[in-house]
């Protein structure tokens, strides 16, 4: 929910909230820095939030790096009122968490309004997938991944935070023409959605937005249809992305370990008798041809953009030195890249899963 500062609690929508075993999020955002004060009005709201006793999401005055937003050019003063917020929204509740989140394409001064580790519990980013940039014609942006965006701000907060993608969406018509792009949708959602378990393992967090701002948005905004659930190829895509049982909807279900990331094939390492390859391929196309290849046996082929998982019984393989190899080629079948690494092939190692 998107709701003004001065507004009071949305207590009949965060109850059903909590009676649909759904997390809401706040996205609360004040129209000046300088009418967050510490008053009846900040605790009232804490006091409720308290009183619901479930977790809450609240995203205070994000995408503060972005010139449309009132918050934005004082980054002490916006510091300040942050640390604010989560203060008090403490005081009064264990299960409320506060998200600082900025916008994902502009990075200019946004680690200045970082409230500090001690002053947010999560960090989040918005960030959009759409084939014109500002809605220009001459600012294509086919060729742009989702990733761009996302690894700047999860390799600065990542080893401190939990990390949020507040806002994604990926535009299959844009204003500029009104062309149906089913394809780029999915194309990009799909670079995104796969990369989370092998590379950004500390997302934790991703909500799509689901909306048509070609009809829905504010004058002056109607630039994009990021609608999803009412699109049937593009639902159907999603479903097939967060299929996986790494990608949970109950909060119930979450699993308390870290997610484990493959460790990667080095020069001159042993391999086990039974390995799991995950291959990682950033494409532009949507379905490149991967081939993994252990000395002069070809063990896979996929055609598939993101993440590939392979198990293969290495006793079938001569023991001793060999060279594992993927191959990658282009929609065409023309070839595009080659990674190989020398490794040793050896029954003393247990089983063991690599990238």
């Amino acid at each position: 929910m998107y709701l003004n500062y001065k507004k009071g609690v949305p207590i009949k929508w965060l109850k059903l909230c909590k009676q649909q075993n759904v997390i809401p999020q706040i996205a609360w955002e004040p129209d000046s820095l300088n009418e967050v004060q510490d008053n009846s009005h900040l605790r009232n709201f804490a006091k409720a939030l308290g009183a619901l006793n479930w977790p809450v999401f609240v995203r205070f005055a994000s995408e503060m790096n972005g010139y449309w937003t009132p918050y934005h050019s004082n980054p002490k003063l916006y510091r300040e009122k942050f640390c604010l917020i989560h203060k008090v929204l403490h005081q009064y509740s264990s299960k409320v968490a506060t998200i600082w989140c900025v916008d994902g394409s502009s990075e200019k001064n946004r680690d200045e309004y970082y409230p500090g580790d001690d002053g947010c519990d999560w960090v989040g980013v918005n960030l959009y997938s759409t084939p014109f940039l500002d809605n220009n014609r001459n600012r294509t942006a086919f060729l742009d991944s989702p990733l761009q965006q996302l690894n700047p701000v999860y390799s600065k907060y990542s080893a401190r935070k939990p990390i949020a993608i507040c806002e994604y969406g990926a535009s299959h018509m844009g204003a500029v023409d009104h062309v149906l792009r089913t394809d780029f949708a999915i194309e990009k959602m799909s670079q995104l959605y796969s990369a989370l378990p092998i590379l950004y393992p500390r997302v934790k967090m991703i909500d799509w937005y689901d909306s048509d701002n070609l009809k829905n948005a504010p004058p002056g905004r109607r630039l994009n249809n990021y609608n999803l659930t009412a699109t049937p190829t593009i639902l159907n895509a999603y479903r097939k992305l967060i299929h996986s049982s790494y990608f949970i909807g109950n909060p119930e279900s979450a699993q308390s370990s870290e997610i484990q990331l493959p460790l990667p094939v080095t020069s001159g390492q042993q391999l086990p008798e039974y390995a799991k390859f995950v291959i990682w391929v950033k494409s532009y196309t949507a379905e490149p041809t991967v081939v993994l290849q252990i000395g002069n046996r070809i063990v896979y082929a996929g055609r598939q953009m993101g993440a590939h998982h392979v198990s293969v019984d290495l006793t079938r393989f001569p023991m001793g030195r060999t060279t594992i190899s993927v191959f990658v080629y282009d929609t065409n079948n023309r070839f595009v890249t080659k990674y190989s690494q020398p490794v040793s092939l050896s029954s003393q190692y247990a089983n063991s899963e690599m990238g």
